[in-house]
């Protein structure tokens, strides 16, 4: 088909090595869901510029978790190793030894944080989600309509938790034009964190929203398909009209 592949020849002498000494190929694992991080991702995180992989989602029980790896944590060093994009990590923590302390250099609130993370072993079937500790049933609330971010939103029942995988967050029922719409989000997303902040709640939302500050990038943690993602958007004024 004219199709050609190409392998490092540092992953094939590796994988080389390791059966030729154990018979099997291990590699490592931190357990975390990463993204590229945009200039104006960057922007709402406090950075600079637009380097680093993005931590969109961290595993239960994951190495990263035990390292102290946090959902918004951008890795912008691993092992010594600059993260340019979040393609650059994967390989690093592949090749690194399993049981391996490796350093990382993480920006957290917009500061430069450092940990040291204990390197686990890819899991045969790496489909470990979100911790499975459930809240209680919440009170009724009612939906929530924002015109600073042009959308409406409502709260999700433990058994819509239970099926959509999230353990928190309040899913999105209508998208207007605005805001929220021009960052990307949908019809069904599960918002599960805004400028930093948790949502576990409909009110928590209101909250959160009212504080948002005006005409400036804030970052915002959705949950759609299986997959969690950062979305970045800019909120209106509070004065109606501007």
């Amino acid at each position: 088909m004219g199709v050609s592949f190409a392998i490092p020849i540092e992953l094939a002498l590796d994988v080389a090595n390791q059966l030729k000494t154990t018979g099997r190929v291990s590699r490592g694992w931190l357990g975390v869901l990463i993204q590229d991080v945009t200039r104006d991702l960057a922007e709402s995180f406090g950075m600079n510029k637009p380097i680093g992989a993005l931590v969109a989602e961290v595993m239960a029980g994951s190495p990263a978790e035990l390292g102290g790896v946090q959902v918004g944590d951008v890795i912008v060093r691993f092992g010594g190793a600059d993260i340019p994009t979040s393609a650059a990590l994967p390989p690093i923590v592949g090749r690194t030894s399993i049981g391996e302390d490796v350093s990382a250099t993480v920006v957290r609130d917009g500061k430069e944080l450092e940990l040291t993370i204990p390197v686990g072993e890819l899991p045969q079937q790496a489909t470990q989600r979100l911790p499975e500790n459930r809240r209680r049933a919440p009170a009724p609330q009612p939906d929530a309509k924002s015109e600073r971010l042009g959308l409406e939103v409502e709260p999700l029942s433990e058994e819509r938790k239970e099926t959509l995988g999230v353990d928190l967050g309040v899913q999105v029922l209508e998208v207007l034009p605005g805001a929220a719409a021009e960052s990307g989000i949908m019809a069904g997303d599960v918002i599960r964190m805004l400028n930093h902040i948790q949502i576990d709640s409909v009110e928590s939302f209101r909250t959160v929203v009212d504080n948002l500050p005006s005409g400036r990038s804030v970052p915002i943690l959705i949950h759609r398909n299986g997959n969690a993602r950062f979305l970045r958007s800019k909120c209106r004024n509070k004065q109606r009209g501007t």
